[in-house]
């Protein structure tokens, strides 16, 4: 399938014409409704997806299930999704390499994924999608998508961004295990087998159970619930993962004066409060490296600090 054959499967598939946003030749194709993006055309070189390839190509970028991306990325013509949140997007060539069907299908996950009237939608239409789950106590479970459904009790998707494992969590850019702490005394007690430094994945667990009201910003306090405990946490708990483990906090600007914030380990992202935003993408590409002591001029902010971080030394010490 090439460019001007995917632009014209979309019109007559989901009456939606191509946008430029940029002026460069590059476009989006919206929902009418929520205005979220499914797809992303773009012309870059062959080099940009690590190939040894001369020359430019055509991509799309469009979004994929978390559990359904390794799967998909074993196939012809398909890779992690250029300048997008390789976590969910991928980038398809449009060179023939991809079968067109292929293309075609994907198109039509990531439009139900970005369709908010779709998001419920239930599993049965990919009872035959393979996926590879990681569990909270480290079992790993390998199957289709309708036998795992049935494994952990699920029907439908949840939020996009959820694992279809119950109680898995999906960091950004994937799971991390082997940052040292920066002090081996500062995680005590929650470090594995032989004193082995805790994952990332561990401490976002025990954060999940201290996040509360009164560690939440002040203008989204009201918001605040159990069932959506990351919201309002990002910039504290980006400061205490830097605390314990080092490495960089940015930020995503927000449009209201706000960030987003998040951690970075050379290059790589890792982001604990991502699962607060349920129907906003976040550039990761459009970021600044932010300020501890910036944040932490506004008194609010470090009592909300230093009270998540007592509250962590506290369960540290029961053991």
């Amino acid at each position: 399938m090439t460019r001007c054959e995917l632009i014209r499967h979309i019109a007559e598939r989901y009456s939606t014409d191509p946008e430029y946003p940029w002026g460069d030749g590059n476009c989006i194709f919206r929902h009418g409704g929520n205005r979220k993006w499914f797809a992303l055309c773009m012309r870059i070189p062959y080099a940009r997806l690590g190939l040894a390839r001369e020359g430019e190509t055509d991509v799309v970028n469009l979004k994929c299930a978390p559990q359904l991306m390794g799967a998909y990325r074993r196939l012809p013509g398909v890779f992690p999704g250029y300048h997008m949140n390789k976590d969910h997007w991928l980038s398809v060539l449009l060179d023939g390499s991809a079968a067109e069907s292929l293309i075609k299908e994907l198109l039509e996950l990531s439009f139900d994924l970005t369709d908010t009237r779709r998001r419920k939608k239930r599993l049965s239409r990919y009872a035959d999608c393979p996926v590879r789950i990681l569990t909270d106590d480290g079992r790993v479970f390998e199957g289709v998508a309708e036998s795992c459904s049935a494994e952990y009790g699920l029907h439908e998707f949840g939020r996009e961004e959820e694992s279809l494992a119950l109680g898995a969590y999906q960091l950004f850019a994937g799971e991390i295990v082997s940052i040292e702490p920066l002090s081996r005394d500062a995680l005590c007690g929650f470090s594995g087998a032989e004193g082995a430094p805790p994952a990332l994945r561990e401490l976002y667990r025990r954060l999940k159970g201290l996040w509360c009201a009164e560690t939440c910003a002040p203008r989204l306090r009201e918001r605040w619930t159990p069932e959506n405990p990351s919201l309002g946490q990002c910039s504290i708990t980006a400061f205490l993962v830097q605390e314990l483990f080092g490495g960089r906090v940015c930020g995503i600007p927000l449009g209201d004066g706000n960030f987003h914030c998040y951690n970075v380990f050379g290059d790589e992202a890792f982001d604990l409060t991502s699962e607060q935003f349920i129907d906003r993408e976040l550039d990761y590409d459009n970021a600044n490296e932010q300020s501890r002591e910036a944040h932490f001029a506004k008194e609010e902010k470090r009592q909300r600090y230093e009270l998540l971080k007592a509250k962590l030394e506290a369960l540290r010490s029961q053991g």
